[in-house]
Parts: structure tokens; sequence; C-alpha cells
């Protein structure tokens, strides 16, 4: 891998992570999408406690909302909540933090 160190589109730095990764870490992480290609879903939190099978959405234009609907297959109640943590290291954070 070649050590280059170069401005990233929406990202503020150049250097590289100053911590060790553990052994058996894995990564998690969010990307912010462009609303123009990626559907908006209002109240996603209550979508996910409903059927899953007419979730209303959006697709955001300069010339107004596209409307559609998604589904979703069905998901455990644990997949849920990963879900509705945000990611996988939120929700087993929350879940150690309940142990302790």
């Amino acid at each position: 891998m070649e050590n280059r160190r170069e401005q990233v589109p929406y990202c503020g730095g150049k250097t590289f992570p100053r911590n060790r990764i553990p052994e058996g870490a894995c990564d998690s992480h969010h990307h912010i999408y462009d609303p123009v290609r990626f559907p908006y879903v209002p109240e996603i939190r209550k979508a996910l406690d409903g059927d899953l099978e007419n979730i209303p959405a959006y697709v955001v234009k300069e010339s107004g909302n596209v409307p559609l609907t998604l589904y979703i297959k069905p998901l455990t109640a644990e997949e849920r909540a990963i879900i509705k943590a945000g990611c996988l290291i939120n929700y087993n954070r929350a879940k150690k933090a309940k142990k302790a």
C-alpha cells in the first residue's frame, strides 16, 4: 500500500489513525448519502416497529419530492434493534452498558 496523504473529499484531515485496531475488530461506519440519489424515510424508527411492507419514502429532488413505497424482508427483533441503534457497535455498546 502506498503511503500517500492526500485530502479526501468531505474529510477534515490527512493523517492516519493513531489507535491500534484490536485483534478481531470489524469496521462499522456510516455513509452520508446524496439525498438526490437515495431515499429519505421519515420516521424510520416508527416504520421499523411496523409490518415493514409499506414504508413511505421519498427521493428528494429540486423539482419536488418523488414518493415511493419501500418493503423490507422480515427482521428479527435483534436485527431491528441493531438498525435502530444506527450500527452494530452502538447496539453492542448499549447491550454491554445494560449488563454493567
